[in-house]
């Protein structure tokens, strides 16, 4: 069974002390074997952790390395399982399943700012459900999304006696202004804080909050690597560029309007195989070449578009380097059997995602490389909290752009593969 950090073994222990708390690490920090432990810590028979769907198998999967007992995954086509100490379910169950008839020691709340709402099905029942558990954890990485009066409803599931009234608590901690329509105030909205710390003084009883600065890892090594197009492939790129048209040789490409033409775009930067052409894009070429360069490293590649991971796995398929693939078409099950085989195979080098990264990435104890080709700007500080820096380079790891971007100033890359620097002047 692997060690806990010292500041995960801090955040059980806080979890514990508490028994009703919301753990609000930032994503990365490991909420989910603080919660396991903090349950094992407070001997608890019978647990009950609600997540999202597609996080279940990847729960099942924490429990085994964190803890002991039977695991049972409960959906909506079976039943209970008498005996099992932790029942992994989704927010969907709880909502059409009578699960507070059945006592339970303990109840995980993961991804709780879904409960947000406090009007909302899945509100209600986790509210009815934690009402009758002792113990309630409730695991978020982004306790506030918009307003500040989505902190009542995980307030009021931890502690429903002090938290009881939502519009007492918003008089209390919110700014308000009355919505006016037709000459007449018909509602209020809040739009901010009233006392900041005051705010965070009640909080800090509830709530534990923890960046990245917790984790020691080196500062992240940025790097704009660019990529020439060939020939063939520029005259592609501006042909669509300026004309809406490409000519792929055996076939014209057209884009109907200027959000088509963006996404060909795209495609026709990365490799214009995507789209219909004959030729091996030049960045693949670049990702390939890399992979290559360094054959003692576990490397990760994410790709928007899920036609790229089927074609760069078949290059790699044909150079004899051993490659799985996660995209959206795979079921849970088969996403975490991906990534187990990336983590403990040998033989299997390369990971191709296009699509959710939660399953997999974790803490393997191996050093990653990383190819980054997603055009989502916030996951490349997920994975700086969760990968380990690659050993060649000193101060970080390495990631890797595939496609377009609209503005550099909006993106933390570490490494940027552009092709052609355009797609802001033809915005």
């Amino acid at each position: 069974m692997p060690t806990l950090s010292p500041y995960q073994v801090e955040g059980a222990e806080w979890l514990a002390s508490k028994r009703r708390a919301i753990l609000a690490d930032r994503v990365g920090l490991g909420k989910t074997a603080q919660a396991i432990s903090a349950c094992d810590r407070l001997g608890c028979r019978r647990v009950l952790v609600v997540a999202p769907k597609t996080l279940l198998h990847n729960w099942a999967r924490e429990i085994g390395l964190w803890s002991e007992g039977d695991v049972h995954i409960l959906t909506t086509r079976n039943d209970l399982k008498p005996g099992a100490r932790w029942t992994v379910t989704n927010y969907e169950v709880v909502v059409r399943r009578p699960l507070f008839n059945t006592r339970w020691d303990a109840l995980v709340v993961d991804e709780a700012h879904r409960i947000k709402n406090r009007k909302a099905q899945r509100t209600r029942a986790i509210f009815r459900l934690a009402r009758r558990v002792p113990v309630v954890f409730l695991l978020t990485g982004t306790p506030l999304l918009n307003r500040p009066d989505e902190l009542w409803p995980l307030l009021h599931a931890v502690d429903p006696e002090t938290f009881r009234s939502y519009w007492r608590w918003v008089d209390r901690h919110c700014l308000q202004e009355t919505v006016v329509a037709g000459g007449r105030p018909v509602a209020t909205r809040v739009v901010g804080v009233i006392d900041e710390e005051a705010l965070r003084r009640e909080l800090s009883a509830y709530m534990l909050m923890r960046d990245g600065s917790v984790i020691d890892l080196p500062p992240r090594l940025e790097e704009v690597l660019r990529v020439e197009l060939s020939p063939r492939q520029r005259r592609q790129y501006e042909q669509m560029r300026q004309l809406y048209v490409a000519d792929l040789g055996d076939e014209v490409l057209v884009a109907q309007n200027a959000l088509t033409r963006l996404l060909r775009l795209q495609q026709l930067a990365l490799d214009p195989r995507l789209v219909g052409g004959s030729v091996r894009g030049a960045k693949t070429d670049a990702i390939l070449e890399f992979i290559e360069d360094h054959p003692d490293e576990k490397i990760l590649v994410f790709s928007t578009f899920k036609g790229f991971v089927r074609l760069l796995g078949e290059e790699l398929q044909a150079r004899g380097i051993g490659s799985v693939a996660i995209t959206g078409d795979h079921t849970p099950p088969q996403r975490q059997a991906a990534a187990d085989r990336f983590q403990t195979d040998e033989a299997v080098r390369v990971l191709l995602v296009s699509g959710n990264i939660e399953l997999f990435v974790g803490r393997d104890p191996k050093t990653h490389a990383v190819w980054w080709a997603s055009r989502r700007h916030l996951l490349p500080a997920r994975l700086r909290r969760r990968l380990r820096p690659i050993t060649h380079h000193k101060e970080g790891f390495i990631a890797v752009v595939d496609a377009l971007h609209a503005k550099p100033r909006t993106l933390t890359y570490p490494i940027q593969v552009d092709g052609l620097d355009t797609l802001g002047a033809i915005g």
